[in-house]
């Protein structure tokens, strides 16, 4: 049987010269802790455990994969976001730290205790079902154009536990008598990245994550957001807010819209690597 030592080895050879060792290595070490039950501790204390040949085979045909651009967490078919693990694959988009800052957002600057809110564009779930965990007295609604991505997102609602309504709905043309009015918050982590710079997107999202959650085949690059403010602002309740993750890009074009709209006030926050990420729009209190 090989051992711990000769896994991680043979991860590395293959992995070596397809990627930056930053980008792989973290991918590999949640496939062993997950796969092969061992941690990073455990190849130091005791690299010679042995790992059974029908176990080692199954990891190393994952890494197979993980070395081709497939994402390690639809290769496990789940992923980690805030205090949840969640159910991923190809229709949804997968929960990135950006996405937990968003909620974050959401958590510091909605003190209601009996707040509602809807999540557009829900994808896994993952905005929803975390607000949902973390503020069990609110009530969540959640919607996504994608039929493939509320069949995740339910799967995931029924392992979680948390309470949210999710329903089927065009952002661009939403029904709103789907969700519970008047709103405290609508959050979005909707598609904004123009088509017209695909090729600025990492290779392994373009090949394999959802295309309708990732990108705006449209000239107008917020036309999301737009959509979103304009179909709910007036159901929003005096002080309500909005909260988005957004593209760098659209900073500028963002502005200028809201700019345009009376009884608000905005403003940008930056992400880990300051740039501005997120938009924050509050309905100015009558």
């Amino acid at each position: 049987m090989p051992t711990l030592r000769q896994i991680i080895d043979e991860s590395k050879a293959k992995m070596a010269g397809n990627f930056a060792e930053s980008e792989w290595m973290a991918g590999v070490w949640l496939a062993v802790e997950e796969v092969l039950s061992f941690s990073r501790k455990d190849l130091v204390a005791r690299p010679e455990s042995e790992i059974p040949s029908n176990v080692a085979r199954q990891f190393l045909g994952m890494i197979d994969r993980f070395s081709m651009g497939e994402p390690i967490q639809y290769i496990l078919g789940y992923s980690y976001f805030r205090y949840l693990k969640l159910h991923v694959n190809p229709a949804v988009l997968i929960p990135r730290p950006e996405t937990e800052w968003l909620v974050s957002l959401v958590l510091e600057h909605v003190q209601e205790k009996f707040a509602m809110g809807v999540d557009a564009c829900t994808g896994s779930g993952c905005i929803a079902l975390s607000l949902a965990a973390e503020r069990p007295s609110w009530r969540i609604s959640a919607f996504d154009f994608s039929l493939t991505a509320l069949q995740t997102a339910a799967l995931n609602k029924a392992e979680t536990k948390a309470d949210v309504r999710f329903y089927q709905a065009d952002a661009l043309n939403v029904h709103q008598g789907e969700a519970t009015f008047p709103l405290d918050f609508v959050v979005s982590n909707p598609p904004y990245v123009p088509i017209r710079e695909s090729g600025e997107v990492e290779e392994s999202v373009k090949m394999h994550e959802p295309s309708m959650a990732v990108f705006v085949d449209s000239d107008d690059a917020i036309l999301f957001y737009k959509a979103i403010v304009n179909q709910y602002f007036d159901v929003l309740k005096s002080g309500g807010w909005f909260f988005f993750e957004i593209h760098p890009g659209s900073e500028l074009l963002l502005k200028e819209f809201l700019e345009g709209l009376q009884g608000i006030r905005f403003w940008f926050e930056k992400d880990f690597k300051n740039l501005s990420r997120f938009l924050l729009v509050q309905k100015e209190v009558a």
